[in-house]
């Protein structure tokens, strides 16, 4: 397919685009994959003396503030009761932002491992997302595949639940891919996409039977992803000096919408019963519960937080919920602003939201200038985002690698000159459609 490719570059760049989706059969699966292509890439850098590359991007503005960040965090994470698992923490997210860093420098040293790559992933996407649905739609009999793997039962519903935020991750970058591409590729990421919707409607409207596991946070994904989008396009018809304005104010709008909600929460602790009264009839009552708790310890430690990934380890927190055999916080908030409030306090969580807003920044402007890249990011920063507001914790290394594999596609593809031939070749091919 690419003969000036070396061996070494066209393995990494399939291992790179088949870890995501591969998330579906299995996180130990994804940690191989990865674990050869950054042995691989490594291996190119020292060859290839790219290193230069690598401080550069250090030195610009969102590197700085990434390094900021990761300051403020390592605070909080020394200050912490729990420092050696806040530490331990610390030190695995600083690893895999900068080795999403060093995949970048590499893919777009490059440019045709990212054709590759995204090859790759849609392939890899179009098979995992087809098994999960053929085990949640017609027969768990597929099942027994990853059953012989595993020392215990499993059921399809449930082990296929996290995929659907996973998914909807994997959407906006896969109609991209199909959008800019011809032929039989086209037809391949367009397949893969609608067993990705399937996907996520089979979690988050359970029409046929209502006792069926459900997944919402897939939902708010696609929710969030759709206003991010939806702005852009009010963004283009409105004249550029209304524009900073229209953004700043949909900022502040977003974050009063988000504190407000917060401000509503059941403050602990709580009483047999009261989930009669739960203020957010959409949310589950355990849920609420969790917020609530997180958010009261807030307050105790605003500044610096508790450390990272320990807000399961302060007093009361293994408190039993009165009228439920649940924890206070059985492992983590499920909602990663929470999360960073109460264990990186608001210094950490101010570091990173300018953090996310110089990245929204850049594929906004990109967004605006009709790259169809820009577009695509920014989409999947609101399904990755917006989904992170009610799963996982935002520490697990998996997750983290999710959304840093995927959003690092559509930058290497901006970070191309135009005058590149495969730059050139994806922008024409979106523009002609």
């Amino acid at each position: 397919m690419h003969p000036n490719l070396s061996r070494i570059e066209l393995v990494t760049a399939i291992l790179l685009g088949m870890s995501v989706p591969a998330i579906g059969i299995g996180k130990s699966v994804m940690a191989v994959l990865l674990i050869a292509a950054s042995a691989l890439i490594l291996a190119l850098f020292h060859r290839d003396r790219r290193w230069y590359r690598f401080f550069a991007h250090i030195r610009s503005p969102l590197g700085i503030a990434v390094i900021v960040m990761f300051a403020f965090w390592l605070v909080s994470a020394l200050a912490s009761e729990e420092i050696a698992k806040s530490i331990r923490t610390w030190a695995i997210t600083a690893f895999c932002v900068a080795m999403a860093a060093i995949f970048h420098v590499q893919i777009t040293s490059r440019p045709r491992q990212l054709l590759v790559m995204q090859k790759s992933l849609v392939i890899t996407a179009l098979i995992i997302v087809a098994y999960a649905d053929i085990n949640v739609f017609i027969s768990e009999a597929p099942l027994q595949l990853l059953e012989y793997f595993s020392s215990k039962d499993m059921e399809a519903a449930a082990t296929f639940k996290p995929y659907s935020s996973v998914a909807i991750c994997m959407l906006p970058i896969v109609a991209w891919i199909g959008w800019c591409k011809k032929g039989v590729w086209r037809y391949i990421a367009a397949l893969a996409a609608l067993l990705i919707i399937l996907n996520i409607i089979r979690y988050g409207f359970p029409f046929w039977d209502r006792s069926l596991q459900t997944g919402y946070a897939a939902l708010l994904g696609a929710g969030v992803a759709g206003l991010f989008l939806g702005f852009v396009f009010l963004c283009r018809s409105t004249p550029n000096v209304i524009r900073p304005a229209l953004v700043i104010g949909f900022l502040i709008l977003g974050l009063v919408a988000i504190f407000g909600i917060f401000e509503q929460l059941p403050e602990p602790p709580v009483v047999a019963g009261q989930e009669k009264f739960a203020p957010l009839p959409i949310v589950d009552w355990h849920r609420q519960v969790i917020w609530g708790f997180v958010y009261s310890q807030y307050f105790n430690f605003p500044i610096i937080g508790f450390g990272p990934n320990t807000i399961n380890t302060v007093p009361g927190a293994n408190y039993i919920i009165p009228g439920m055999n649940q924890e206070y916080v059985p492992s983590h908030p499920h909602n990663w602003l929470l999360e960073m409030m109460a264990e990186t306090g608001a210094l950490g969580t101010i570091a990173i939201l300018i953090v996310l807003i110089l990245l929204a920044r850049f594929l906004f402007m990109r967004a605006l200038e009709s790259r169809m890249a820009g577009w695509a990011g920014l989409a999947l920063m609101g399904a990755f985002w917006g989904s992170a507001l009610g799963n996982f914790s935002i520490w697990s290394a998996w997750w983290q690698v999710t959304f840093l594999l995927l959003v690092m596609m559509p930058l290497s593809s901006l970070a191309l000159p135009k005058g590149n031939d495969i730059s050139s070749k994806n922008e024409r091919n979106c523009q002609r459609t």
